[in-house]
């Protein structure tokens, strides 16, 4: 079998843990972890090429997603005065920057949108619903459903206890690695493909057969976005032309099935 440096091998399970966490946990907004919004799928080859940009299309919504960067670093706090903010301040400011952060999120989606042809924007709704359902269920759930209180109110119980799970087994790894013993790679990767799949299961399990419903006629054909494309956060790095080819290729096109075990 073969066996990679001991230093990436450590570097890979982290990564998987990080996207793991984000991933089976319901609402994948908060602690840092992955939100799959308009500008890091458009910065993934296969979304650019099932969308078929232009150069010119591709050239303008790089500069515009990078000019959002810009404004971003421009609104994060002091990091060398955050510190000897009281804990009370720290929690305000972190609010204020989550407000500030939101509203430029919105804001660039509304330019990305623009920046696209009608079908075009659709479409790309549609393959970020897929990936959504798939990396942050909960996310996907509140975001185009009309989730009752109850529904609501059990997606939140759920969250509590993936992320323990998750943070339970990221703790239990690590520790094995801190004491010299030798990760699994595979093993640890079937343990969290596992554990995304249970938790997406769970997610579905809390809405109606009409929602499922709902949710399929939103996804269009099915298209599958690499996930190596989405770790490595594409949305921040300006791509070629129309994108060029990925790992994994263009994707293959069908349509999603109501299907309660993903």
């Amino acid at each position: 079998m073969f066996m990679l440096p001991r230093t990436l091998s450590c570097v890979l399970i982290v990564m998987l843990l990080q996207v793991s966490i984000a991933s089976a946990q319901p609402g994948g907004r908060r602690g840092g972890q992955l939100r799959i919004d308009r500008a890091m799928a458009l910065g993934i080859p296969q979304v650019r090429n099932e969308l078929e940009l232009t150069d010119d299309q591709a050239a303008t919504i790089d500069a515009a997603i990078q000019a959002y960067q810009k404004e971003r670093e421009e609104t994060q706090p002091d990091r060398s005065a955050f510190s000897f903010l009281t804990p009370e301040e720290q929690d305000e400011v972190r609010a204020e920057a989550a407000v500030a952060a939101k509203v430029l999120s919105e804001k660039r989606d509304e330019t990305l949108s623009a920046l696209l042809e009608p079908a075009q924007a659709k479409r790309l709704g549609e393959m970020i619903l897929q990936a959504q359902l798939q990396l942050t269920p909960a996310d996907a759930l509140r975001n185009n459903l009309d989730l009752s209180e109850e529904q609501q109110q059990k997606l939140k119980d759920l969250e509590a206890a993936v992320k323990k799970q998750q943070q339970d087994m990221s703790n239990s790894i690590r520790e094995k690695m801190l004491s010299g013993e030798r990760p699994n790679f595979m093993e640890i990767r079937k343990v969290i493909e596992d554990a995304q799949k249970k938790a997406r299961a769970e997610a579905m399990a809390l809405v109606t057969d009409e929602q499922k419903e709902q949710l399929v006629a939103m996804q269009g054909d099915k298209f599958e976005i690499n996930l190596m494309s989405l770790m490595q956060r594409g949305g921040s790095r300006g791509r070629r032309g129309r994108g060029g080819r990925g790992p994994g290729g263009g994707g293959q096109r069908q349509r999603p099935q109501a299907d309660d075990s993903e």
